[in-house]
């Protein structure tokens, strides 16, 4: 069902967290625990697992035309890295509807290069899907 909505309708993408909606980062966030910073795309990861930078990193966001769900993919640092894709729906009550994780094969440092009609095709063998309340935030 979350990976049909993935590939259904169009999608306006950001590369920027400050326009993804605050509700939407408040949900993901509340996942995160103690450590709930996110750096943005082009901050650096905590690589060491030791030094004050975030451990985890925006990549990009996705609102429906609706505006009603959004798609948000980042990576999480060391000791074991991973993207993680997260669905997230506003209406009627905001709440995450789809988490994956995985490892993303090619890309580069500034993006993953992914849209979202291409992450839909992966959802469920290269980012398998994980239980809403499971540790891979």
């Amino acid at each position: 069902m979350a990976r049909a909505r993935l590939r259904e309708g169009r999608w306006d993408t950001t590369r920027s967290i400050d326009f993804v909606d605050p509700d939407v980062l408040r949900i993901l966030k509340a996942r995160f625990g103690q450590d709930d910073r996110l750096a943005r795309a082009e901050e650096a990861l905590d690589w060491t697992g030791v030094s004050d930078r975030a451990r985890r990193r925006f990549n990009f966001g996705a609102r429906s035309r609706s505006g009603q769900t959004w798609v948000l993919a980042y990576e999480v640092g060391p000791p074991d890295y991973r993207v993680v894709v997260v669905l997230i729906e506003l209406s009627p009550a905001p709440r995450i509807v789809m988490v994956a994780s995985g490892l993303p094969g090619k890309h580069t440092r500034n993006a993953l290069g992914f849209t979202v009609h291409q992450l839909a095709g992966d959802v469920g063998s290269r980012f398998p899907l994980y239980p809403l309340d499971s540790a891979v935030y």
